[in-house]
C-alpha cells in the first residue's frame, strides 16, 4: 500500500491503514506492507498524531519507542524507518509543538486569532486545539493555564502568591491520577465557594484530602496542615477552578478498571490505580496533629497495612495487587518490589 493523501485527521489516517487489513481469503493475504510518503509538504506537518494514533501513546513514549525501533509492538507487526526517515520523524516531534512558554503564548494567539479558542474556553478545550495532553503542556517550563490566560487578556485578577509554585506542583505531582471516582470527588467539592469543613469529614474524604495538598505543597519546608492548605486554595479563587478542570479532565481520561481493596480500611486507594509519590499520608500513615510529613512510613496497629515497605526513593506506579477479570479475591495479594500487603486481623 502506498500512502500519498495527505491527511492530519487520526480517524482517516487509520481508515487509509485498515483498507489494507482487511482480510482475503481469495489471495491468502498474511502481510500487509505500507509505504508511506507523506510528511514533507509542509513545516507544521505532526507526526506525533499520526504514530501516536497508531500505537496509542503519549508524545515523550513516542519519542522513546522511536529512538528504541519500537519494540512494544504487537507480535508479528514491525514499523521500520531508515536513518533519514527516523531522524526527520524526530526532528518534527522536537519541532511541532511549542517547548518553551513564548512559543506557547504564540501558537495560542493564533488559536484565539481563528476562533479555535477564546475567553470562555477551557483547559480541555486548549489542549484538544493544541493537539497536546497534560503532561506535554505542563512539561513547558512556565506554563500555567491562569498565567496565560492573564497574557492573552482573558483573565484580570491578580496571581495568588502561592500560584506560580502550585503551578510547577501539578507536572510533578498530579498528572498520574487515574482514579475518576476520587478525581471527581475532589473536583466536585472545589466548586464550593468555600474550603469544606474538616470536623464532619470521614477519614476516607479527609485523606483524600490530605494526599491531594500533599502532592500541591510537598513535604519539605513548604508544607501546610490540612486546614492551612485547603484555606491558600480557597483564596486562590482562579487557579482553584484550573485545577478543578484538571482533575475533571484527568478523570474522563482514566482508561483502565479499578477495583476496591479487598478489606475495609479508610483510605482513598484502590487496585491498579497509579500511585507517583511513595510518602502519601493515605497509605496507612498516622500524623501527629501539626507535624509536617516525615519521611518514614507508620503503620498502626489498627490497620496493619505497610502499604510501603520498600525504599522510599523508589516510585510506585501500577500496584498489581488484583486479580484477573471473574476470578475471587484473595485475602492478600503482593506488590511490586516484593511488598506484601495483610489484612487488619
Amino acid at each position: 500500500m502506498l500512502l500519498l493523501r495527505p491527511t492530519e485527521s487520526a480517524v482517516v489516517f487509520l481508515q487509509q491503514l485498515g483498507r489494507g487489513l482487511r482480510l482475503s481469503p481469495d489471495t491468502g493475504k498474511s502481510c500487509l506492507t505500507v509505504l508511506d510518503f507523506i510528511g514533507q509538504q509542509h513545516r507544521r506537518f505532526r507526526f506525533d498524531l499520526r504514530y501516536r494514533a497508531l500505537l496509542g501513546c503519549s508524545r515523550s513514549q513516542l519519542q522513546e519507542q522511536l529512538t528504541q525501533g519500537f519494540p512494544f509492538l504487537p507480535p508479528g507487526c514491525r514499523l521500520v524507518l531508515d536513518r533519514v526517515a527516523s531522524e526527520r520523524v524526530l526532528s518534527n516531534l522536537r519541532q511541532c509543538l511549542p517547548a518553551r512558554r513564548p512559543q506557547l503564548l504564540e501558537e495560542l494567539r493564533a488559536l484565539a486569532a481563528e476562533g479555535t479558542i477564546g475567553p470562555t474556553s477551557g483547559q480541555a478545550e486548549w489542549l484538544e486545539a493544541l493537539a497536546m495532553d497534560p503532561a506535554d503542556f505542563y512539561g513547558i517550563r512556565g506554563a500555567s493555564f491562569t498565567a496565560l490566560r492573564r497574557d492573552l487578556g482573558w483573565l484580570g485578577a491578580a496571581p495568588h502568591p502561592e500560584e506560580e509554585r502550585l503551578s510547577r506542583a501539578i507536572g510533578s505531582a498530579l498528572l498520574h491520577g487515574d482514579d475518576p471516582d476520587r478525581l471527581r470527588a475532589l473536583a466536585a467539592a472545589l466548586r464550593a465557594s468555600a474550603p469544606p469543613e474538616l470536623q464532619p469529614l470521614g477519614e476516607r474524604e479527609r485523606r483524600a484530602w490530605l494526599m491531594l495538598t500533599v502532592q500541591l505543597f510537598g513535604t519539605g519546608r513548604q508544607w501546610r496542615p490540612l486546614e492551612d492548605a485547603l484555606a491558600v486554595l480557597w483564596q486562590a479563587g482562579a487557579w482553584r477552578q484550573k485545577l478543578r478542570q484538571l482533575l475533571e479532565l484527568l478523570a474522563a481520561r482514566a482508561d483502565h478498571r479499578l477495583h476496591p481493596l479487598p478489606w475495609a480500611l479508610p483510605v482513598p486507594l484502590r487496585v491498579h490505580a497509579q500511585r507517583s509519590r511513595p510518602l502519601d499520608p493515605p497509605r496507612g500513615r498516622a500524623l501527629a496533629p501539626g507535624h509536617p510529613v516525615r519521611p518514614a512510613v507508620h503503620h498502626p496497629a489498627q490497620e496493619r497495612s505497610p502499604l510501603l515497605p520498600h525504599h522510599p526513593l523508589q516510585r510506585l506506579r501500577h500496584l498489581p495487587v488484583g486479580v484477573p477479570l471473574g476470578e475471587p479475591e484473595p485475602h492478600a495479594a503482593s506488590l511490586t518490589h516484593g511488598a506484601a500487603l495483610h489484612p487488619p486481623s
